[in-house]
């Protein structure tokens, strides 16, 4: 197992199919994270909601669940490295599917509709543009931003600011490492981070 494969997802409930694609991203075929959670409460007649479960891969290759403080929960959690689900968004929207932009899947993301253009950084690695969001809270946002700059009544320096703060909010760029996530109502987000 390489390094890229240490890692862990804490369970939540409704959110398997996530947790499952994460996994698959990261290598493994056919996952069920939900029938790893009941094997596992099989196993060892788990039923306590208030004891908070974690998937991780073992040293095997098979994917498996235990009690996060739990002796084992402990050994993981100072090993691997944590996977947080992403918050759900507002306004209950789910998400659909979540993809990491590794530089190397450039034809399977370009292939996606939410995608403008693909740029390169000075380091020569490939950076996707993004069409501008669809969803109501972007919409509603930038339009009560484009009002306020209209009216800027502050030093330049501090709209520059201002306006960072917002593409930080909702940025257009796509680096290796960031995840393209697809929500229910076919908008798409950057989530930044993970690793290349």
């Amino acid at each position: 197992m390489d390094d890229k494969q240490k890692v862990y997802i804490r369970v939540q409930k409704e959110r398997n199919k996530e947790i499952d694609l994460i996994f698959e991203q990261l290598g493994y075929k056919d996952v069920n994270s939900r029938h790893i959670i009941e094997e596992y409460s099989r196993l060892y007649s788990y039923d306590r909601e208030d004891v908070e479960l974690i998937i991780y891969p073992h040293p095997n290759g098979e994917l498996v669940c235990t009690a996060l403080t739990s002796f084992l929960g402990d050994l993981v959690v100072d090993n691997y490295h944590e996977i947080k689900l992403p918050e759900s968004p507002k306004g209950g929207v789910k998400m659909k599917q979540r993809i990491q932009f590794t530089g190397k899947n450039l034809n399977e993301i370009f292939a996606l509709p939410c995608v403008c253009a693909i740029k390169k950084t000075t380091k020569d690695k490939p950076v996707i543009e993004l069409l501008e969001y669809d969803d109501d809270d972007y919409k509603r946002e930038y339009a009560a931003a484009m009002d306020k700059w209209k009216d800027w009544k502050h030093s330049d320096e501090e709209m520059y600011v201002d306006m960072r703060a917002f593409n930080s909010k909702y940025p257009k760029l796509v680096y290796i490492g960031d995840w393209l996530v697809e929500q229910d109502n076919g908008g798409w987000r950057v989530e930044k981070g993970g690793t290349e």
